[in-house]
């Protein structure tokens, strides 16, 4: 883990800044940004009882999303050509990992803040994301806002 060159998240609960994780796998490396980690049970215990109110969940870079990216990599050629959705894409490492390998991926998270650093990460990867938003109306129902471009889905950037 490294620092995000100094990359800060302007949220309305505040200005959190971003760090950087670096996943290699394969000769490949991802690098993803995230505002804080929770990589064993302690951490999580701290988050949940320290941080939780003031951190977006989110955006913090989870031990499911490493274990999920190692198994998505090591299922590369099952993968390229199909499609992945990913539920609750947070900094979007499985998703971005599963497009870069050449599956067409839809990533969505109920939280806005948590797609822009999801498309960022797919930035920062040579992935093009566009991402989709759910969220819950007032009775309810469940809607989206699709952002990017007019098709909800995640696909390797082409040079």
């Amino acid at each position: 883990m490294t620092d995000g060159e100094g990359e800060v998240l302007r949220t309305t609960a505040g200005d959190f800044p971003l760090h950087e994780y670096r996943l290699g796998l394969g000769g490949r490396v991802w690098s993803i940004l995230h505002t804080d980690s929770v990589l064993s049970r302690g951490d999580e215990q701290e988050f949940l009882r320290e941080r939780r109110d003031r951190l977006p969940y989110g955006v913090v870079l989870w031990p499911a999303a490493i274990a999920l990216a190692h198994e998505v990599a090591a299922r590369a050629d099952e993968l390229r050509g199909r499609t992945v959705l990913e539920l609750g894409a947070g900094t979007g490492l499985p998703g971005i990992v599963a497009a870069s390998l050449g599956a067409r991926v839809t990533q969505t998270d109920r939280q806005e803040l948590a797609m822009s650093v999801c498309r960022r990460n797919g930035e920062r990867n040579g992935v093009a994301a566009s991402t989709t938003a759910w969220r819950t109306g007032r009775r309810g129902t469940t809607t989206r806002a699709t952002t990017g471009s007019s098709a909800p889905t995640c696909s390797t950037a082409r040079a």
